[in-house]
């Protein structure tokens, strides 16, 4: 029962977040490098994950206003800061052979973040389920 419950949604919720983050550094290469192989991957799965279940649901409280009246679009850029928030702990919690390496200023994360939300809404579709 708590495989089936908890385990289970939150492994597949570090595998989608690690193939979608594998995603954008395939194909956007000269935006985004992660060094490390697949742990990396990995660990970049649990943080964002992490990230996202402490500290996302405090900025959307605090940016509700923007949020709302932009329709929803300034999640990006809230993404965007939860994928540079990530970058900087690989460096304080990882080893040094795992790195996520963001080339550009925010303009790439702001892509990196829509690439990687678009990824991880498809990922989410087909391998959680569609509801």
């Amino acid at each position: 029962m708590l495989i089936k419950h908890i385990l289970r949604p939150l492994l597949l919720t570090i595998l989608i977040h690690a193939l979608a983050m594998y995603g954008v550094a395939h194909f956007f290469p000269q935006r985004l490098a992660v060094e490390g192989g697949i742990g990396a991957y990995a660990i970049i799965g649990i943080l964002i994950g992490l990230l996202n279940f402490f500290i996302k649901p405090i900025l959307k409280l605090i940016t509700f206003p923007f949020i709302l009246f932009t329709m929803g679009l300034f999640l990006i850029p809230i993404n965007g800061l939860i994928i540079f928030i990530t970058s900087k702990l690989l460096y304080i919690v990882a080893p040094a052979s795992i790195r996520l390496n963001v080339f550009g200023g925010f303009l790439s994360y702001l892509v990196i973040a829509l690439i990687f939300g678009v990824l991880n809404w498809i990922l989410g579709f087909f391998l959680k389920g569609k509801s």
